[in-house]
């Protein structure tokens, strides 16, 4: 079931639809690529978005944000650190802890991957009239909703 330039993916059901063009979107080049460029798992590209988002925060912060175990995320940040892409620096507050940053590098590859999914959200939403942007994003919405929902009564 594949699809070239120009045909739209309509045989199957919505959640083997869904996953293929999921499949399809994330195959996009990023710009940065940074799982690809840079060979970096998902779970450290997470990690890295989530201390961009979050500068200055400290490895508790990043285990409840990310929902992993803080020896699971200080191995992480190791590794990071070892390649470059976090630094620690001392907590101005507490002494004993620390704080955890983006370096120069690599917030500079991150802000050229963002730059670059911009211009994909505007070319993927060119081909889309503005009622159809609004139906898009309205039913991604509600769809999200229904699986967050779903998954706090689990």
């Amino acid at each position: 079931m594949g699809t070239t330039e120009g045909n739209l993916l309509t045989e199957g059901n919505p959640e083997s639809r869904l996953m293929l063009l999921m499949q399809r979107l994330w195959r996009i080049p990023d710009g940065g690529n940074l799982k690809g460029q840079f060979d970096l798992t998902i779970p450290q590209v997470r990690l890295i978005r989530f201390v961009r988002r979050n500068l200055g925060c400290h490895l508790q912060d990043i285990a409840e944000g990310l929902e992993l175990s803080p020896p699971t995320v200080s191995v992480a940040i190791r590794k990071l650190e070892a390649g470059g892409w976090l630094e620690r620096r001392p907590d101005p507050d507490d002494g004993r802890a620390s704080c955890v940053f983006l370096t120069q590098e690599s917030d500079r590859v991150v802000e050229e991957m963002l730059v670059h999914r911009k211009k994909i959200g505007k070319m993927l939403f060119s081909g889309l009239s503005d009622t159809e942007q609004e139906q898009l994003l309205a039913l991604l919405e509600k769809g999200i909703i229904s699986i967050e929902n779903h998954l706090l009564k689990q």
